[in-house]
């Protein structure tokens, strides 16, 4: 498996997100210079309690996993196929178990880095 932070998964990762948050964006007639702060800020204004009480990451996560971004994957074999692109690899099926379950913590922990760049 890819480095999570190389340029190259970074690249494919915000290959990914840009089109639907853009998309996201465009149903409230907006037009975000920084999608990933757009996102960011989106889910803290409609989850204020999860990120007052826990935090961005966790808030974030929350959010995400309530499927607050539209067209976000959030099936085990959509999830399995993308991160497979992404690492440019067939997982194992351990491999695959623990990027399931850490999917929402990952979109969001990369939703965070990319907002604050």
């Amino acid at each position: 498996m890819k480095n999570t932070n190389t340029k190259a998964y970074n690249e494919a990762v915000k290959a990914y997100l840009i089109p639907l948050i853009t998309e996201h964006a465009a149903e409230s007639n907006e037009h975000p210079e920084n999608p990933f702060k757009w996102v960011l800020d989106r889910a803290k204004s409609e989850l204020k309690h999860e990120f007052d009480r826990r935090g961005d990451m966790s808030g974030l996560e929350s959010w995400l996993a309530g499927l607050g971004l539209y067209g976000l994957d959030f099936y085990y074999t959509d999830i399995v196929r993308i991160a497979s692109e992404w690492h440019e690899c067939e997982l194992t099926e351990k491999q695959a178990d623990r990027v399931c379950e850490l999917w929402f913590k990952h979109i969001a922990n990369k939703i965070l880095q990319f907002a604050r760049k």
